[in-house]
């Protein structure tokens, strides 16, 4: 599972790309 995204976004940010 995927916490944050390499830039700094939450899960949820991340998830919707």
């Amino acid at each position: 599972q995927r916490g944050r995204d390499p830039r700094g976004f939450s899960v949820k940010f991340y998830t919707r790309e």
